[in-house]
């Protein structure tokens, strides 16, 4: 099962008999997750930083997310290594493996195609510091990034989704600076000429989330979300996609503090 935009907060006894990471790993599963002594601690480096997965002093608990994950580093008292793969995503093997209901539940659950391009302008042409605007063409949503800071250029961000978010991730950076200012012509149409770069993120091209967010088709809120709520063992499972704020960092904090706040309860 790959984890996408999931948190796994487990709570096993000392062997760490639930959580088995399978993959491009270096070293032996066995010193990592499974049996590894009083002490262990295991890091995980992110975007922008490096973040703690969980520490081990005879509590014996872990919270283990993939979302930002690149990597996993495990030492134990003995001084021997366990390290996760930079080359590939972080997969889990659950043993017991979940129930066949949970497992279609989380293959049925698809993520949304998000294109995010930031384009910076020569002139801030739109004026207002809170502009946003809503379009039908390739971008459905711009908004302006440097609301209240000072200088001349200024960015607008616009996010695209779906085919067009796929459409844009397809184009070099030249051609899609083009396409994301060309359609604010009608809005002001030295847009284009004022275009002076671009940043772009496909999230559905990222390799650990295959996606931006949970997307769930008609009948699934109610029909699979359930299902994906359900400790498995003694593993609870949090993220935005089991939020009723649904789609957003908010969710996926809200969800992670009370699975933790349930494991604390005991």
């Amino acid at each position: 099962m790959k984890l996408a935009a999931l948190v796994v907060v487990a709570f096993a006894g000392c062997a760490f008999g639930q959580l088995t990471p399978t993959g491009p790993f270096t070293g032996q599963a066995s010193e990592g997750f499974e049996g590894h002594k009083e002490g262990s601690h295991c890091g995980l480096e992110m975007f922008g930083g490096h973040g703690w997965m969980g520490e081990v002093n005879g509590g014996c608990a872990v919270i283990v997310s993939s979302f930002w994950a690149f990597g996993c580093k495990l030492e134990s008292h003995e001084g021997k290594m366990f390290s996760g793969s930079k080359d590939g995503p972080v997969y889990i093997k659950f043993d017991p493996p979940l129930t066949p209901a949970q497992h279609s539940a989380a293959e049925q659950l698809v993520y949304a195609r998000i294109s995010k391009n930031s384009v910076v302008y020569g002139e801030r042409f739109w004026k207002d510091e809170d502009f946003s605007l809503v379009s039908d063409l390739t971008s459905h949503y711009y908004f302006h990034s440097t609301q209240n800071q000072a200088g001349t250029p200024g960015i607008l961000t616009a996010y695209a989704i779906g085919e067009k978010a796929d459409v844009l991730a397809s184009q070099s950076d030249a051609r899609r600076m083009r396409i994301v200012a060309g359609d604010l012509t009608a809005f002001d149409d030295r847009a284009p000429g004022l275009a002076r770069n671009i940043i772009s993120y496909a999230w559905q091209r990222d390799p650990y989330t295959d996606g931006a967010y949970a997307l769930y088709k008609p009948g699934q809120w109610f029909g699979i979300r359930p299902i994906l709520q359900r400790p498995h063992g003694k593993v609870l499972f949090a993220g935005e996609h089991l939020a009723d704020w649904q789609g957003f960092m908010e969710g996926a904090i809200e969800t992670g503090e009370g699975a933790a706040a349930s494991l604390i309860r005991g």
